[in-house]
């Protein structure tokens, strides 16, 4: 618990790998741990890695906010960048060649 704030905050970190299908078990195990603490907490947002059935699930809870992790928020704001950094290089490359031909 945040003294300051009252606010409770709880990680969980579930292992999949044991089972048949850790993708399908994933969904499975994450509405399994929602909707329990959801019966314990007054739940306005989660946050999680981005799981495409997940992120499914999460749409259908309309109370609830969902996000991308902090880590995973980070991953895909740096893939991004990479990707137009790279598009803004070609295009000055580009540019560059036409100028001087």
């Amino acid at each position: 618990m945040f003294q300051e704030s009252g606010k409770v905050t709880h990680n969980l970190t579930l292992r999949t790998s044991n089972r048949s299908s850790a993708v399908a078990s994933e969904k499975e195990a994450y509405v399994t741990v929602f909707e329990s603490a959801r019966e314990i907490f007054n739940l306005r947002s989660v946050t999680n890695d981005g799981n495409i059935s997940i992120r499914a699930y999460m749409r259908e809870q309309a109370a609830v906010k969902h996000g991308l992790d902090v880590w995973h928020l980070c991953e895909n704001l740096a893939k991004n960048l990479a990707k137009k950094a790279k598009l803004a290089v070609s295009v000055c490359v580009i540019h560059n060649k036409g100028l001087h031909a």
